[in-house]
């Protein structure tokens, strides 16, 4: 079978809601944090008709560069974020972006909580026609909810351990804090990840006020963390994993 088949029978237990011990999903305390597998919309008509409002306000946007060495192999990707952010310079504060695109943040908000009301998020990464090198989500609380759409072929999800994850114009869950890449892909792709940072905690409370009203689903108080290990250990295993038609996806951050 197709290996992003294979994959989903691996997190056969998360579809059925199971909050399941292990370090994606435990806190510092021990206490689970909710892992729910992404299911499909009730139909694929309503998938479909997401999944063509999304593609028509994406490609309405401006996208800017971003500096983001620790997910790029080659070039600058092209995207922004919305909703909490963290800067050393500011803390975590809500976005600039969210700001200047609050009827997409609105919209956007919308369509992950109807097909995915229990899950909690902070953050929304919006990425244009940008293949992620291998890497891990080391700002992140836990799990990540991820939608691709547009014009393209190829552009799987690789999750280390799990496999490919078929992303377009299709609702995944996965741990970002596990190392993951983009496959090569031909086409126009927009790539939309909803997350939570793991500093949402220290948000001022007109910013969670905020973005609560614009729709974002915010985590309840005292979650952390689990531990996953250093770093670069975990990504130079990975690599070492990685199928041979991947073995070029490493960013320059993660040789270094």
């Amino acid at each position: 079978p197709p290996s992003h088949t294979r994959a989903r029978k691996l997190q056969l237990p998360c579809w059925c809601g199971e909050l399941i011990p292990t370090p994606s999903n435990l806190g510092r305390q021990g206490a689970p944090l909710p892992c729910v597998m992404a299911r499909p919309a009730s139909s694929s008509e309503a998938t479909s008709s997401t999944s063509r409002g999304m593609l028509r306000a994406l490609r309405r946007e401006e996208f800017q560069q971003q500096h983001r060495p620790n997910v790029t192999v080659i070039g600058q990707p092209l995207g922004f974020c919305l909703g909490a952010v963290k800067t050393y310079a500011t803390g975590i504060r809500s976005s600039k972006n969210t700001r200047l695109r609050e009827p997409l943040v609105r919209m956007l908000c919308e369509m992950a909580r109807a097909v995915q009301p229990e899950f909690a998020f902070t953050s929304i990464q919006v990425n244009k026609n940008f293949a992620s090198g291998l890497h891990v989500d080391a700002g992140n609380l836990g799990p990540s909810l991820i939608i691709c759409v547009g014009a393209y072929s190829g552009g799987e999800l690789y999750v280390d351990g799990v496999g490919r994850l078929d992303v377009h114009d299709r609702w995944q869950m996965f741990d970002g804090n596990v190392p993951h890449l983009t496959c090569p892909f031909e086409g126009e792709r927009y790539c939309v990840v909803y997350f939570s940072n793991q500093s949402y905690d220290l948000m001022s409370f007109e910013d969670v006020e905020y973005l609560r009203g614009l729709g974002f689903s915010w985590p309840r108080p005292g979650l952390h963390k689990g531990n996953y290990g250093r770093k670069r250990p975990r990504l130079c295993a990975a690599a070492e994993r990685l199928p041979p038609e991947l073995s070029s996806c490493i960013c320059q951050r993660s040789e270094e």
